[in-house]
């Protein structure tokens, strides 16, 4: 809540002395939560960006509760694991209680949109729970709506690495989308199978 001005008055402030403000209580997040992530292919050389990888991290959310989609690359590849990515979802609305796809800011939404356009998959009963029924849920708008940081941005990276929200540290350093990328290429290069 607040202006402009006054959001910005408190931005600059968190800036000067590092610390968060809080501007209106978050809403807890109604549903079983799953963190929901992807990864796509910029370099894939069609028209559109092709979606690798499709992560879950399931409830009780440790380690051995990871779950993917994953493709070698390739239009047809992209194709199935888009598939398989519906049945997916489908089968984790039966497993779990209200589940609902929690990622930060709008990408997962966005490729989401695009892949069902482009396949003709608007009205596929999944499509209308993630895009229009709640599936999905932006961790992003609550952080901007509830939350001054004394950071330059929102972006995920930042937001996470705070010590009084968070305090995640990734393993590696060089960790993200584009190294994502690059990993990705290494590996379809490579001879392994």
């Amino acid at each position: 809540k607040g202006s402009t001005k006054t959001k910005a008055v408190l931005h600059a402030r968190s800036l000067i002395d590092g610390k968060c403000r809080s501007i209106e209580p978050p809403q807890p997040i109604a549903g079983t939560l799953i963190h929901f992530d992807i990864e796509t292919d910029p370099l894939c050389g069609t028209s559109a960006e092709e979606t690798y990888l499709w992560g879950f991290l399931v409830p009780p959310h440790g380690r051995e509760d990871y779950e993917y989609i994953w493709h070698d690359g390739g239009p047809d590849e992209d194709c199935r694991a888009w598939h398989e990515f519906l049945e997916y979802v489908a089968e984790l609305r039966n497993r779990f209680e209200r589940p609902r796809l929690v990622h930060y800011a709008r990408y997962e939404r966005d490729v989401i949109s695009r892949n069902a356009r482009i396949r003709g998959d608007l009205n596929h009963p999944t499509i209308e729970w993630l895009l229009n029924d709640g599936g999905l849920f932006d961790l992003r708008e609550t952080v901007v709506r509830s939350l001054i940081v004394p950071t330059k941005g929102y972006g995920l990276k930042d937001i996470c690495k705070m010590p009084e929200l968070i305090n995640f540290q990734w393993e590696l350093q060089e960790s993200g989308s584009q190294w994502s990328v690059v990993r990705f290429h290494d590996f379809l290069n490579s001879d392994s199978e």
